[in-house]
């Protein structure tokens, strides 16, 4: 004000006039620091999410696991331990750093580029006992292996078209599987990691598991269930019918170990230790569907009888599908698992596996799920380790290849601990 005041006494203003300039500069002042300070707040209090969301950042770091956090953008670390935003495609020079680390049995890609209509049965079939007589319990089963394939920080149900766009997953089945992927590409090309090779290019995935350095851990094998005690009313899977299981759709998965130790079943968190066995994850996925591809949320076209005490769907989902399970090993050899997690846990507020969920992607060759649909499930039979309920068995192992070696067996010549940078 004093410079305002001595500046005015040298062009020789008026008092009058003197009083109307300092009057405006305080108004503008004003103006400046309330524009400042609205600014800033809203840019603190309020951001948008990919889905279109608002989340106030008051609450940001206590969020909820739940669909709409399910579908949130991630914030993940590079191989350079830069912070790799959801928003942007630097996850493509991760995805390419993580390449070194694919499984690259031969046996997985003879014939990646090979449409599904053409593929050849016989040469990814092996002659083998059709099924273990009737379902237990009456109860039908599918049974089948998978190993690990890939890492990526793709999804494409969630992030469709984003490579890079998502927290670290690991996939098995179609080895082709990125954030590029449509229903297409899934069906007509990419090899496969699960029995039967390419028969079975549905793209499975999940968040990575990390130990207390944050290096992954690959799995053992991955064990996959189709089953149901509903046969007469089942309807096969529908090419590429996309599915997630997690909160609140699904209400049984967890940890434990797979001696049964660990905690209750199924625990939220992986457990302390598991001195005696391996560790295993298990997801049930919904088994009744509204006839929709997907949803918006990618969930609630789907919904889970699992943990409800009915097997009856609603109406608003009337048709019910086989029940898809999936179970997980890692050899831990007694570590203290405690600082233990997935990769989604902190973008998701969880700790210790809590935020575990996982995708199906569908894409089996038709004339192969006819056949287990048919002679598995609506025959009511207990077929395991790619029986199909007839003489051919979905292979588990490629050409030459003989125990310990196979996809059922763990053949994977890659490290089991992965250092990825984080």
């Amino acid at each position: 004000m004093e410079i305002i005041k001595s500046l005015a006494d040298k062009l020789n203003i008026s008092r009058e006039h003197q009083l109307i300039a300092v009057l405006l500069f305080t108004m503008a002042l004003f103006v400046t620091v309330v524009v400042l300070t609205f600014t800033n707040s809203g840019d603190q209090l309020a951001t948008t999410d990919q889905t279109g969301q608002q989340i106030e950042g008051s609450r940001s770091n206590q969020p909820q696991i739940s669909a709409t956090t399910l579908l949130a953008g991630p914030t993940t670390q590079n191989l350079d331990n830069s912070t790799h935003s959801g928003h942007n495609h630097s996850g493509d020079v991760n995805n390419a750093n993580l390449e070194p680390f694919r499984n690259d049995n031969p046996a997985f890609s003879r014939f990646t580029n090979v449409p599904s209509n053409q593929l050849s049965i016989s040469a990814l079939t092996v002659s083998g006992p059709s099924d273990n007589g009737p379902g237990p319990g009456g109860e039908a089963q599918f049974r089948a292996r998978c190993h690990f394939s890939h890492l990526a920080y793709d999804d494409p149900i969630v992030h469709p078209g984003q490579p890079g766009a998502s927290h670290l997953h690991m996939f098995y089945g179609n080895t082709g599987v990125d954030g590029n992927t449509t229903d297409e590409s899934l069906v007509n090309s990419g090899g496969g990691s699960c029995q039967g090779f390419e028969l079975n290019r549905t793209g499975y995935w999940m968040p990575a598991l990390l130990d207390g350095d944050n290096n992954v851990r690959v799995p053992d094998n991955i064990d996959m269930y189709y089953k149901t005690r509903n046969a007469d009313q089942v309807v096969k899977y529908p090419q590429g019918l996309k599915m997630i299981a997690g909160a609140p759709n699904s209400r049984s998965l967890g940890w434990q170990c797979s001696d049964g130790t660990g905690g209750s079943y199924p625990a939220q968190q992986i457990p302390d230790n598991c001195p005696n066995s391996r560790l295993k994850m298990s997801v049930i996925f919904p088994d009744c569907w509204d006839g929709r591809l997907d949803s918006d949320d990618h969930m609630s076209h789907l919904y889970a009888t699992a943990g409800t005490g009915s097997e009856q769907c609603p109406a608003s989902h009337p048709q019910r599908l086989v029940e898809f399970s999936i179970n997980v090993y890692w050899s831990v050899g007694g570590e203290d698992l405690r600082s233990w997690k997935i990769s989604s846990d902190e973008e998701m507020g969880g700790s210790r596996g809590s935020s575990l969920h996982a995708d199906w992607y569908g894409g089996w060759n038709e004339t192969v799920q006819d056949t287990w649909f048919n002679n598995c499930i609506k025959s009511v039979k207990g077929c395991s380790l790619g029986q199909t309920g007839t003489p051919q068995q979905l292979a588990l192992r490629g050409p030459g290849e003989s125990y310990p070696n196979g996809v059922g067996d763990g053949n994977y010549s890659g490290p089991k601990i992965i250092d990825i940078g984080l």
